[in-house]
């Protein structure tokens, strides 16, 4: 939030989400970027990078200026892995899940309400934080499980 107690938004968000599994290599060792929350009531907990899609935003486009504001990096190339609902029959939320790949370093460029430190892991260790219970961010265990599979088989 902002010093007068209102976030920042320029609208009320529509309930459109993109999110988006970022991989990087590290040698032969596949790697994804995820993101720690630093701000209340989510502190301390693992996420993939995303957020709300704008009123007048394409999904694509949101997702990519997702990862540059919360990871200071562009994806030359996006794969959808498809689309979740968060809840239904309490939230008409819509949630499109990604993976990025092919980054390019840009200027991060994070919220004014956000803190988020960006962890580089192991898919493995990222995988390792959903069964023990230290990942539990509903839509960010959906997409790692979908882009595991995805690396696994090859479209």
């Amino acid at each position: 939030m902002n010093k007068k107690g209102k976030y920042v938004y320029e609208w009320p968000r529509p309930m459109v989400t993109a999110d988006a599994v970022v991989f990087t290599h590290s040698g032969e060792k596949t790697k994804v970027l995820l993101i720690k929350r630093g701000s209340e009531p989510f502190k301390g907990q693992w996420a993939v990078p995303g957020g709300f899609v704008n009123m007048d935003e394409e999904i694509e486009d949101a997702v990519v200026r997702e990862l540059e504001e919360e990871t200071g990096q562009r994806p030359g190339r996006l794969e959808k892995l498809g689309w979740i609902w968060t809840t239904p029959g309490f939230s008409d939320e819509k949630i499109h899940l990604f993976t990025a790949f092919d980054l390019e370093p840009v200027p991060r460029r994070t919220q004014i309400d956000e803190y988020i430190e960006v962890v580089r892991m192991d898919l493995r260790e990222a995988l390792e934080l959903i069964w023990r219970g230290e990942l539990n961010d509903a839509k960010s265990a959906i997409a790692l499980l979908h882009a595991a599979r995805r690396l696994e088989r090859p479209r």
